[in-house]
């Protein structure tokens, strides 16, 4: 027990005797002996009343403290700081669709239209590239042109295959050619081509 609290005691107790004989006069009796058992009730449970409001105290202060320590926090932060990984953010995006964009650049690239290959082909014929501009003329056919387009493109990479002595490699890029756009051909465009297979003897190869 503290000395305070010894004290503290002490005062009530004096005051209680000395306020005894005045009640008893006054014929307040009732009203002391009600206060002297209120005393002797809250007097033990005195220090826990005060460990309790301490308790609050502490924890109010504790909340405070950290409320304090979480806008230092966000004070600390300068504002140059957020531009700064704002900035690195937006880069970063820019970047990325920069890469995407060079992706598809180049998948547009490595997959020539039809048009691109046959400038090709006539580029490689006129330089004396017949065996290129042939393969450039056959890759513009697995392309599947339009067939007045495919009627030309078989007729000059034949004739650059034949000049150039390769007979099986003609026949055999030919073949399949002829059977996916013979049928494509309208009726005037099929007579021609009938005419040039029958000039160049070709019927024997391609209608078995």
């Amino acid at each position: 027990m503290s000395r305070m609290r010894v004290c503290a005691i002490s005062v009530i107790l004096c005051c209680v005797v000395l306020v005894f004989p005045w009640a008893l006069r006054s014929d307040w009796i009732i009203w002391w002996i009600l206060s002297v058992v209120i005393l002797v009730i809250v007097g033990p449970l005195w220090s826990k009343i005060i460990k309790i409001y301490q308790d609050w105290r502490n924890n109010g202060e504790l909340e405070v403290a950290i409320i304090d320590d979480s806008l230092a926090i966000k004070e600390f932060i300068p504002g140059e700081e957020k531009v700064v990984f704002e900035n690195f953010d937006v880069k970063e995006k820019i970047e990325e669709n920069l890469v995407v964009k060079e992706d598809s650049v180049m998948e547009v690239e490595a997959i020539p239209t039809v048009d691109k290959l046959i400038d090709l082909g006539f580029q490689e014929k006129q330089s004396g590239n017949f065996r290129l501009a042939a393969d450039y003329f056959s890759r513009a056919l697995d392309l599947n042109p339009e067939p007045d387009l495919a009627f030309y493109l078989i007729m000059d990479c034949y004739s650059i295959l034949n000049d150039l002595g390769e007979c099986e490699l003609r026949l055999t890029k030919l073949r399949t050619h002829i059977h996916t756009f013979y049928y494509q051909f309208n009726s005037e465009l099929r007579f021609h081509f009938d005419v040039w297979m029958n000039k160049e003897d070709l019927n024997k190869y391609f209608n078995e």
